[in-house]
C-alpha cells in the first residue's frame, strides 16, 4: 500500500451541503471617476457573480466601498446569525493595493488584510468555525513586475497577541512585491483565469487542484504566479 495513497484517501474534507453552499461576498473599488480608475473592474463583477451563482452560492456584490465601509461590513458579516445555515464564506477583495498586505478603500484608505481576515478567527466568528473560509486578494503587492527572485515573506502583526487562524486560505493575484495586470476587455487576469478554471472545473477539483490549474492559464495570457496562504486548511470542493 502506498503511505501518500494512504494520505490522501484518509484526508478531512469540508462538507460542503448547505443550500445556498457558501456566502461569496466580493469587495471591488473601480475607484470610478478617479485618476487611478481601475477600468474594466466591472467585468470582474460580472464574471464572479455569474460563475458563483452557477455553482450555488449566494453572491453579494459591494463596490466602490470607501476603508470604513469595509471595516463594517465585514463586522456585520462576522455576526450574521445566517453563517449558521451555509457551510462556506468566499470573500474577494479587489482594488489597488501597493505592498503585499495592503490594499485601498475606494477613499485612498488603506487597509490591513491580515486585520481584515482575523474578524474571521473562530473567537470573533464562531458561526464559521471548522467551516472554510476562502479569500481572494486581487490588487498590486508592490511595484516590481514578475521576476525569478525571493521575497521575505515574514507576517508582522501589529498585535500583542494574535490568535491563530484555522480553516482559512487566501489566494493571491501575485506573490509579494509584484504588480498585478489588468484588461480594459478582459477585466483582471487573475480574476479572469479563476472563473475560467471554475466554469470548467469548479464541481470536479478541489480548491488546491483550481489553484494548479489557475497558475496554468495566468501563465498562458502572460498573468502573474497566483500565491496560496493557508492556515490548517483542508480538502475543500466548491
Amino acid at each position: 500500500c502506498d503511505p501518500q495513497e494512504t494520505f490522501v484517501a484518509t484526508r478531512k474534507t469540508y462538507c460542503i451541503r448547505s443550500v445556498p453552499r457558501g456566502f461569496v461576498y466580493v469587495f471591488n473599488n473601480k475607484f470610478t471617476g478617479q485618476e487611478d480608475e481601475r477600468l474594466g473592474a466591472e467585468i470582474d463583477s460580472a464574471n464572479l457573480k455569474e460563475i458563483f451563482t452557477e455553482l450555488g452560492y449566494a453572491v453579494f456584490l459591494r463596490e466602490n466601498f470607501r476603508a470604513q465601509q469595509i471595516k463594517d461590513e465585514l463586522d456585520s458579516l462576522r455576526g450574521d446569525r445566517r453563517l449558521n445555515d451555509v457551510d462556506a464564506l468566499i470573500i474577494f477583495f479587489l482594488s489597488h493595493g501597493d505592498s503585499p498586505y495592503s490594499f485601498r478603500g475606494n477613499d485612498n484608505e488603506n487597509l490591513d488584510l491580515r486585520s481584515l481576515r482575523r474578524k474571521f478567527a473562530d473567537s470573533k466568528c464562531p458561526q464559521m468555525k471548522g467551516k472554510p473560509k476562502v479569500f481572494f486578494a486581487n490588487y498590486c503587492r508592490g511595484n516590481r513586475f514578475q521576476k525569478r527572485i525571493e521575497f521575505d515573506s515574514a507576517h508582522e502583526y501589529d498585535d500583542c497577541v494574535v490568535e491563530a487562524p484555522r480553516d482559512m486560505v487566501t489566494i493571491h493575484a501575485a506573490i509579494e512585491g509584484v504588480k498585478v495586470p489588468r484588461s480594459e476587455v478582459l477585466g483582471t487576469f487573475f480574476i479572469k483565469c479563476l472563473c475560467d478554471s471554475l466554469r470548467d472545473h469548479g464541481r470536479s477539483k478541489s480548491l488546491r487542484d483550481v489553484y494548479y490549474e489557475l497558475d496554468g492559464r495566468t501563465q498562458e495570457i502572460g498573468g502573474t504566479q497566483p500565491m496560496l496562504e493557508e492556515y490548517i486548511f483542508y480538502e475543500f470542493f466548491f
